[in-house]
């Protein structure tokens, strides 16, 4: 039985999901879309058990986003990933040829996502503890204890309202340093992979000179609207932002999104059914 598909119909702190987690003991070391992960279902950090075991019964993470991005990435692509995570995206473009940098802040995930790239005989990457933001510096960020992917800098109150969770605060302060920033180091980039918790518009903001010297950039961004609200950005002006200089799809059917790729010419051409609702963009320079 996959426990994942049995999680969609189960909440994640239900008894019986819990169940399912705490038989789950050791380090595993799996095979998954052509490279290795460590699964270390010994941590007792419930939200990176949660995260292990996902990828330790699907082999898989957004089934969509991701057959897009292997077919859009190519040999010698320089990637960037922000909210790197434990990796997937990252290793996956490795595994690929890409030239990879992988961008993390929070500190245990950044130590899986070196372990994993340490399991893996790839040699152009590089991995970045930083989270990424409109400018340099130093920023407190806000550790999520139910999803090790929803960590947020700047404020909680995405992480509380979001799952409507009992919170109590963890805090780490990491460096922050601008999308420009990094693509500068890299002599450019190809592809950007942005996944961190609501803060893309602030991103954005740091990404001028990306912008202007990259003319086929391709861009994958989680698109959640009730998080970047929570962080005091306006998510329609973003999508605004976006499309002068991009065109934008909507990738089909990971989260919330329809079950077709559709074409954003306007930010009223999308429909949310829940304020909560959310889903990846594919963005192509126009």
């Amino acid at each position: 039985m996959n426990i994942l598909k049995l999680g969609k119909h189960l909440p994640f702190r239900s008894k019986l999901y819990d169940i399912y987690l705490n038989r789950l003991k050791g380090e595993r070391v799996i095979e998954i879309e052509g490279f290795k992960m460590l699964c270390d279902f010994n941590t007792k950090n419930k939200g990176l058990k949660k995260a292990f075991a996902a990828y330790y019964f699907n082999k898989i993470h957004e089934p969509a986003t991701t057959e897009l991005f292997k077919e859009t990435i190519k040999k010698g692509d320089r990637v960037l990933d922000l909210g790197a995570n434990l990796g997937y995206f990252s290793l996956l473009a490795a595994s690929k040829g890409c030239e990879v940098w992988a961008v993390e802040p929070e500190s245990e995930n950044y130590k899986y996502l070196c372990k994993n790239f340490n399991l893996n005989a790839f040699k152009d990457y590089k991995i970045i503890q930083a989270a990424v933001g409109d400018k340099g510096g130093e920023i407190k960020l806000f550790k999520c204890g139910y999803d090790s992917g929803h960590h947020t800098i700047k404020q909680a109150n995405g992480i509380k309202e979001y799952k409507e969770a009992d919170y109590q605060e963890q805090t780490e302060i990491v460096p922050m340093e601008r999308i420009d920033y990094f693509v500068k180091d890299m002599g450019g980039v190809d592809i950007i992979k942005m996944d961190i918790e609501g803060a893309e518009a602030l991103a954005f903001q740091g990404m001028s000179e990306t912008i202007c010297k990259n003319k086929n950039l391709k861009m994958f961004i989680e698109y959640f609207p009730f998080l970047i609200r929570k962080m005091g950005n306006n998510p329609e002006k973003f999508i605004k932002k976006l499309l002068r200089k991009f065109e934008v799809w909507i990738i089909p059917d990971d989260y919330n999104a329809p079950h077709q790729l559709v074409k954003i010419n306007k930010p009223e051409d999308i429909i949310l059914k829940g304020e909560k609702d959310h889903f990846n963009l594919y963005v192509k320079r126009k």
